[in-house]
């Protein structure tokens, strides 16, 4: 099942700047076009000093709930699933990244398992270490029970 979360975005501050790293600017602002773009780090700069106060702390990702308890930590924030014509998962990117926040106001759809009645909670799903996501969906996603299923159709040949 999918469950409606929020990417939220927090600044640290670095022993050293590193490629991969992600910073964050924002594009048109003050104006209706203003969007939010990430971009990651390719190579050190050589003046680090004058990057950091142009761009700012490199920020990380991590994915709350609606009353804002962690269900995933930046290096849990890994697949991405691109819906039903798609057979497989694929890494997220930046891509996906800021369409999430300038398309869709920063929400995402988490894949989490049943609701866990022990801890009182829903359980993300978890590969390879990584949890996977796609764009918000109104779509209802219909669980198939072949079991059930079955079991009404005996029942029709039974009458």
């Amino acid at each position: 099942m999918w469950y409606e979360t929020e990417v939220v975005i927090k600044s640290y501050k670095p022993l050293q700047l590193e490629p991969g790293m992600l910073f964050l600017q924002i594009l048109h602002k003050g104006t209706p076009k203003e969007q939010i773009e990430l971009f990651a780090l390719d190579r050190v700069p050589q003046d680090e000093e004058s990057f950091l106060q142009q761009h700012g702390y490199p920020v990380e990702l991590y994915i709350i709930d609606d009353q804002g308890n962690i269900l995933a930590s930046p290096e849990q924030i890994g697949w991405w699933d691109e819906g039903d014509h798609v057979d497989e998962l694929s890494d997220i990117s930046i891509s996906h990244i800021n369409n999430i926040f300038n398309d869709y106001d920063g929400y995402v759809d988490l894949e989490m398992e049943e609701y866990d009645e022990i801890e009182g909670e829903y359980v993300p799903v978890i590969y390879a270490e990584k949890m996977v996501m796609r764009y918000v969906t109104d779509e209802e996603e219909e669980e198939y029970d072949d079991d059930e299923e079955y079991y009404e159709e005996e029942e029709e040949f039974d009458n």
